[in-house]
């Protein structure tokens, strides 16, 4: 069982510090990357951004996240995720309601599962097929 999140928000000090160190030392600010993983071997690499977050497959951060899954021999996706919000609330609290999830593959490895939007019940089965495929091997 996944532990909860410690800190609300991420440290944008080291951040905002990284930065002025130059052009030369570029690094991937990752929405909220999590590796997959089963009798402590990873599966799967999955950066969860929110519907309202853009995609670039092109971008330097996909790119590299396809590198590392491929430098892995791990499937990389992007998963889209939305969920009902409360719009009122100031920071739009999620409601009662089915969550949603849309892989976006990123390598090959990626794109021998099935993708599209799916409910959450679905979602997890696919992650559990991933898991399954990868323990076969």
């Amino acid at each position: 069982m996944a532990g909860a999140e410690l800190w609300n928000r991420r440290d944008a000090h080291l951040s905002a510090r990284h930065r002025t160190w130059g052009h030369d030392l570029p690094a991937v600010d990752i929405d909220f990357l999590l590796v997959e993983y089963f009798n402590r071997e990873p599966y799967a690499i999955i950066d969860y951004r929110h519907e309202n977050g853009r995609i670039n497959l092109k971008s330097a951060n996909s790119v590299v996240l396809q590198r590392l899954g491929d430098r892995a021999i791990l499937p990389a996706w992007i998963v889209v995720y939305s969920y009902p919000m409360d719009e009122t609330a100031l920071w739009a609290e999620p409601i009662e309601g089915p969550w949603k999830f849309r892989p976006v593959p990123l390598n090959d490895l990626a794109r021998k599962f099935p993708s599209g939007q799916m409910i959450e019940s679905d979602y997890v089965r696919w992650l559990e097929k991933i898991r399954a495929d990868h323990e076969s091997k």
